[in-house]
């Protein structure tokens, strides 16, 4: 009996110690709920408080191992909340644009081990953005990898490439395949580029316009700019949807504010001429200034015509003929004939044959016939 009564102690002890080690630490339970409801942050506190109650038990360790998954999951997520912003930055959605801030942003997520991230970075490497000039092997490798991570925009990006064999041979199929991809995904980019060659019927894809009109539809639904411009050609064209000018008008116009350059272009004429839309000659000129702004060749030579004749502003040749070299630095064959009559003639810059020349054979190469003709 007094053995026993020494030994109890002991025994207490080792009873109290077993019972503690086979009773989960305070906030295991909750860190594990929270985990498994997806709530990293609160599942990160849970864990740490369990830890911090006793580190050296079963439970406790498992808790450490949590807190360490749960820093790494964390971290993913902030990478990928990051290059969600950083693509906001880039592309100017609801805030100021600024790509080579937007890149340095993409650089740091997508080494956090974010595929949308790397996404971002492959398409900046794209743009030359920070003055890097164009890395097509480092766009190539960033884009495979975000799209076989299911990415759509990554998708469409590399699907553009193969369309254009930009840093790769050009194919057609592979291009529509990787825009269908990307369209499946819910990107509108690539919705919009698979348009395109079902309305052309390229890369193996049968010719559908009604199809292309549908896919240009959703997309503009989406406020991407570039869907809406096509679907106000189709409008335009009567493209698997009955013509209608008032309604190639409107999706110009919703191109237009969206910033699409070309969309400006359609919506101008339109004002222009009364054709879709109500005669207005002044806010046809302010919309071809937009045009040109934004980076529409046949926008800049839009304008030009209307400084030449004075149409919703004061005749101005110099101006016009700004308007005229501006759509020619942007490769208009229109605006590097025009742009030789004027140097040629003096009209708003003095007089100068030879430049006119250099000017009429680009505007030769750059497919213009007449420009040809008086080459030769």
């Amino acid at each position: 009996m007094r053995l026993f009564e020494r030994a109890l102690p002991a025994l207490l002890a080792t009873a109290l110690a077993l019972g503690c080690a086979d009773k989960a630490a305070p906030g295991l339970a909750e860190c594990q709920q929270l985990r498994a409801a997806k709530k990293a942050e609160e599942a990160l506190g849970a864990c740490a408080r369990a830890v911090a109650a006793d580190s050296n038990s079963k439970s406790g360790q498992t808790a450490a191992v949590l807190v360490s998954e749960l820093k790494k999951d964390t971290a993913k997520a902030k990478a990928v909340q990051d290059a969600q912003q950083a693509f906001k930055v880039w592309d100017g959605a609801g805030i100021t644009k600024d790509q080579p801030a937007a890149r340095k942003l993409f650089e740091t997520a997508c080494g956090q081990g974010s595929p949308i991230g790397c996404a971002g970075l492959g398409i900046s490497l794209l743009d030359g953005v920070n003055g890097t000039g164009m890395d097509y092997a480092g766009a190539t490798s960033h884009l495979t990898a975000a799209c076989n991570a299911k990415v759509p925009r990554a998708c469409a990006a590399l699907g553009a490439m193969n369309a254009a064999g930009s840093g790769m041979p050009k194919d057609l199929t592979r291009a529509g395949v990787l825009f269908k991809q990307a369209c499946d995904g819910g990107e509108p980019r690539g919705c919009t580029r698979l348009g395109v060659m079902y309305q052309a019927g390229a890369g193996g894809l049968p010719k559908d316009e009604t199809q292309a009109f549908k896919l240009f539809q959703g997309a503009c639904n989406a406020n991407l700019p570039l869907a809406c411009w096509a679907l106000s050609n189709a409008y335009y064209a009567g493209l698997g949807t009955p013509k209608s000018f008032e309604l190639a008008a409107k999706f110009g116009k919703a191109a237009c504010d969206a910033g699409d350059g070309n969309g400006c272009l359609r919506f101008a004429s339109a004002l222009v001429s009364g054709n879709g839309a109500e005669k207005d000659p002044k806010a046809a000129f302010t919309t071809a200034l937009k045009s040109c702004e934004l980076g529409s060749s046949q926008g800049c030579v839009l304008l030009a015509s209307f400084y030449g004749a004075g149409t919703g502003t004061a005749a101005d040749n110099a101006k016009a003929a700004e308007a005229y070299e501006r759509a020619c630095n942007l490769d208009s064959a229109d605006g590097c004939y025009a742009l030789a009559t004027f140097t040629r003639r003096g009209w708003g810059r003095k007089a100068n044959p030879f430049a006119a020349d250099t000017l009429l054979k680009k505007s030769c190469d750059l497919g213009n016939a007449t420009a040809c003709k008086e080459l030769h």
